[in-house]
C-alpha cells in the first residue's frame, strides 16, 4: 500500500529486463517482495522431497538460478499461459532456458522461444469438465462478457448496447465485478451467446474452453490461433470488426436452433480433447519421451 514501495516494484523489474545491467543490480527484483524468502523455501522444499516434476505456472517470481539448481533433484517444465508481450516483458527466455521442458499457450510465444533456439511446445490450456458442462436453462440474458475491462472491450461493447442490445459486463473495471466458476457457469447458462475478446498476440485465454464447456454459443474476436484449434461456425464463430460483431449477434439471437448446435458441437468438441486431464497427459507424455 506503500506508494513508493510501488515505485521501487516497478523500478527492479525493469532493471531486471535490462542484459546490459550487471547480475547484482538485475538481480535485486528476486530480493524484494517476499521473493528471497519464496525461492529459498522452494529450494528446500524440492531437497527434502524426491519429486518426478516440478511444475511452474506463472512463476516469473522465481530466480532463474533457482530453476537450475533444483534441475539437480527435479525435472522442471514451464508453463507459460501470457501473451507475448507478457514473454517479453517479463524476459521469458532468461527462465525458461533453464527448465527441462517448457510450454505456452499462445502460438507465437512458442515461434519465440524457438526462434531462440529453444524446444518449447505449443499446450493450451483446459477446463474441469466438473465445473463447466452444459445445461439445460432460461436465457436471459442476449449477450455476456466476463473479463477485464480496457479501453476497446469499452468501445465494443458500448457500440452493442448503443445498438440495442443487452450486454451484461463481469469483471475488473465493469459494473459487475469479477465472477469465477459456479456463479460464472450459472451466468453462462442463462446467456444466449457469450462475447469473447482476445488480447495482443495469435492466442486467446481459456476464457474461451470455459465458455465453451458451458454449453452456450461462443462468438470471438478473431485471433490466429482459433483458426488452428476450431471450426468456424461449426463449434464456434468469430468476427473481426464491430460491424461485423454485431450483425453476427443479430443474427445468431435471431436463429435460434443455429445459435444452440453450434454450442452444442462447441461443448462436445472442448469436453472431448481440451480438459486439464488431457492438457496432463500430453504433457507427461512429452516428459516421458523427451527424457
Amino acid at each position: 500500500k506503500n506508494p513508493l514501495f510501488k515505485y521501487v516494484e516497478k523500478l527492479c523489474s525493469l532493471l531486471r529486463r535490462l542484459d546490459f545491467l550487471p547480475e547484482t543490480l538485475r538481480s535485486i527484483y528476486f530480493s524484494i517482495n517476499g521473493r528471497k524468502i519464496m525461492n529459498n523455501l522452494l529450494i528446500k522444499k524440492v531437497i527434502k522431497t524426491n519429486y518426478d516434476l516440478i511444475f511452474i505456472a506463472k512463476g516469473d517470481g522465481i530466480k532463474p538460478d533457482t530453476i537450475s539448481l533444483i534441475n539437480k533433484y527435479s525435472k522442471t517444465w514451464y508453463f507459460f499461459m501470457d501473451p507475448i508481450e507478457q514473454a517479453k516483458r517479463i524476459d521469458i527466455i532468461s527462465i525458461i532456458s533453464k527448465t527441462n521442458f517448457c510450454s505456452a499457450t499462445f502460438s507465437d510465444v512458442v515461434n519465440f522461444a524457438r526462434s531462440k533456439k529453444i524446444n518449447m511446445f505449443w499446450i493450451m490450456q483446459g477446463i474441469d469438465k466438473k465445473i463447466f458442462f452444459p445445461k439445460p436453462s432460461q436465457k436471459i440474458i442476449d449477450v455476456i462478457f466476463a473479463g477485464e475491462k480496457t479501453l476497446e472491450r469499452y468501445d465494443m461493447v458500448n457500440y452493442l448496447k448503443k445498438s440495442g442490445f443487452n450486454v451484461v459486463c463481469y469483471g475488473d473495471g465493469w459494473e459487475n465485478s469479477s465472477i469465477y466458476l459456479n456463479e460464472l457457469l450459472n451466468k453462462y447458462h442463462s446467456s444466449k451467446i457469450i462475447l469473447n475478446f482476445c488480447r495482443e498476440g495469435s492466442g486467446f485465454s481459456v476464457r474461451v474452453f470455459q465458455a465453451l464447456g458451458s454449453g452456450t454459443f461462443v462468438l470471438s474476436q478473431w485471433c490466429p490461433d482459433l483458426l488452428k484449434v476450431f471450426k468456424r461456425k461449426q463449434q464456434i464463430d468469430w468476427f473481426l470488426n464491430e460491424v461485423e460483431m454485431k450483425n453476427k449477434i443479430e443474427f445468431y439471437l435471431k436463429y435460434e436452433k443455429v445459435r444452440e448446435k453450434i454450442g452444442k458441437k462447441g461443448s462436445q468438441f472442448v469436453h472431448r480433447h481440451h480438459t486439464w486431464n488431457t492438457v496432463m497427459k500430453n504433457i507427461l507424455h512429452n516428459v516421458k519421451n523427451h527424457s
